[in-house]
């Protein structure tokens, strides 16, 4: 499964304004949110960006360069600002781990009894009749 990156914008309260999922977490990256955020008719400047993300000094930079980014935005980075922003997601990040190991379990587990079917060494489990309906290829 392909690593996504999430990009937030959220308000003073923690509340979600805008979202963005990406594969990459580069400049263009930081761009295409930061227009689809400043975009929303939710989100009013001035804006404050409270990230250590290494892409976002060079994309606010462009963009502001390109007259994109308003004169009231800014950005401060800073390890800490954000803290309080990722703990609402935290919960969300551990189930979704917990399901993909599931995922991988049961794949791992099926890819087991194919192997044990094909070498006609059925799984202790494995009943008669669902083997049965199986035709082993000649």
């Amino acid at each position: 499964m392909a690593r996504m990156y999430l990009y937030r914008a959220v308000d003073s309260q923690g509340k979600t304004l805008e979202f963005l999922l990406s594969p990459r977490r580069d400049v263009e990256a930081a761009k295409r949110f930061f227009v689809k955020a400043l975009a929303a008719p939710q989100i009013s400047t001035p804006l404050t960006i409270e990230d250590k993300n290494a892409a976002y000094p060079k994309a606010f930079k462009e963009l502001k360069a390109e007259w994109i980014m308003p004169d009231s935005c800014d950005l401060r980075q800073s390890k800490y600002l954000n803290n309080l922003v990722e703990q609402d997601h935290r919960f969300i990040k551990r189930l979704v781990k917990t399901h993909l190991q599931h995922i991988a379990t049961a794949a791992a587990i099926n890819i087991v009894r194919v192997m044990q079917w094909s070498e006609d060494k059925p799984h202790s489990k494995t009943r008669p009749s669902s083997k049965a309906a199986l035709k082993k290829p000649a």
